[in-house]
């Protein structure tokens, strides 16, 4: 019953979205409970994304710490997705440009990487610093958010962005 009441949420979050006809939706991580989800979570994932697309309303998504299978090169979920519309920011494409907004950021990556994760970040800023309109998209514990558990310091994040989409953190945070 708890399962149906989250793809029915889904369902709605996809419904409310396409009525507000945004220039394109942002998913910061953690699409999926586990790594390896039931399947019907993946087809109810399946039908809402490819019905952004059938609506021309692009999706952006990286990989959270739940969507992670923590094995040298697994892949998440998410690409699973990547024929109905879903671009994946992933270190492989760490940005994309839509409308003239760059959109960049990285996947989750534990507290053993977080050194090339904010080597990452500053290549992905300079990248950024051409534009006016700038979103950076992570999935990271940071100290100044979760101090009892964090991947990296608030002063590793870049602070050149116009609007950050941070999961993990599971709260509005203006800052």
């Amino acid at each position: 019953e708890r399962e149906n009441d989250f793809l029915n949420v889904f369902n709605n979050a996809i419904n409310e979205i396409i009525n507000e006809r945004p220039d394109f939706i942002i998913h910061s991580g953690d699409l999926f409970e586990y790594s390896r989800p039931p399947t019907k979570a993946l087809l109810t994932a399946q039908a809402g994304i490819s019905h952004l697309k059938n609506e021309k309303i692009p999706i952006y998504a990286i990989a959270g710490n739940h969507d992670i299978v923590m094995k040298k090169n697994s892949i998440p979920p998410q690409i699973l997705y990547k024929d109905f519309g879903l671009k994946i920011i992933s270190p492989k494409n760490p940005y994309f440009i839509e409308k003239d907004v760059f959109i960049g950021g990285a996947p989750y990556s534990s507290s053993y990487t977080s050194k090339h994760l904010v080597e990452r970040l500053q290549n992905i800023e300079k990248i950024s610093s051409d534009y006016k309109k700038t979103i950076l998209v992570l999935h990271q514990g940071i100290d100044r958010y979760m101090p009892y558990e964090y991947e990296i310091k608030i002063g590793e994040v870049p602070q050149t962005f116009n609007y950050c989409a941070f999961g993990h953190i599971h709260e509005r945070i203006v800052d």
